[in-house]
């Protein structure tokens, strides 16, 4: 989701209005395909598209702030919807992080000066699904 604070972790690139369907080189089961949907992932919180956010967290998705509070998927939803509403800037375009793939598991490793955080995604159904996010402060 440089200076990655629990917000800008969700941005990889500049945000914008997204469609909630993922490109095709989001569904290969690949590296390249995980930072694809890292950064559709994103677009879609500082864009608001809760659509999107809806297909790719699961259901028993997990995000573990800074402050070790624990945020459900309709959280999630939420708060994008609430920054989306700021029309905030867009976010730098950064580089893609590390992607550690391992059978149908993905790990990103995000690291900024302020914090350090993973996402654990799983491919099923020839897409990836977001599962657990967990943002540590440095």
């Amino acid at each position: 989701m440089g200076g990655r604070s629990a917000i800008v972790m969700f941005g990889l690139v500049a945000a914008g209005a997204c469609a909630a369907h993922a490109s095709p080189l989001e569904n290969e089961k690949s590296e390249a395909g995980v930072q694809a949907v890292e950064r559709h992932w994103s677009e879609a919180f500082v864009g608001g598209d809760s659509a999107y956010l809806n297909e790719l967290l699961t259901e028993d998705y997990v995000s573990v702030n800074g402050n070790g509070e624990a945020r459900t998927k309709s959280d999630i939803i939420e708060l994008s919807r609430r920054y989306a509403s700021t029309k905030p800037a867009p976010l730098p375009e950064l580089p893609p992080s590390p992607v550690a793939i391992v059978g149908d598991a993905a790990i990103v490793s995000h690291d900024s000066p302020t914090e350090r955080s993973v996402d654990v995604f799983y491919y099923r159904d020839k897409r990836w699904h977001a599962w657990y996010s967990q943002h540590t402060r440095k």
